[in-house]
């Protein structure tokens, strides 16, 4: 089950739109507890901001980029562990998710 978030304002600098932007039930608690706002998560994700992401990682979203493939972003909640932001753009949808929920 996912909660569905509407995004108040595209950012210019975005390189993809997220479209459809949902979060897990588990991902909101944990944001919520640490004070991080999901939206400036799904932000930074759309704008190449691949924050924990390994080298190959981030090249493998920059291709995805070109090829229209599924683009994924890690973020660290402190305390908490990390949060993923995935996008899948045949759909299109971002989803803010914990590990767990995969």
């Amino acid at each position: 089950m996912a909660i569905h978030m509407t995004l108040q304002h595209a950012n210019p600098t975005q390189l993809f739109h997220p479209g459809v932007c949902v979060i897990t039930p588990a991902a909101l608690r944990i944001l919520e507890e640490a004070d991080q706002d999901p939206a400036g998560l799904i932000d930074r994700h759309c704008r190449g901001d691949w924050s924990a992401m390994p080298s190959l990682a981030r090249q493998a979203n920059e291709q995805a980029l070109r090829t229209g493939k599924s683009i994924l972003s890690t973020y660290p909640v402190p305390g908490k562990g990390m949060v993923w932001v995935q996008t899948d753009p045949a759909v299109p949808v971002t989803t803010v998710l914990l590990p767990s929920d995969y």
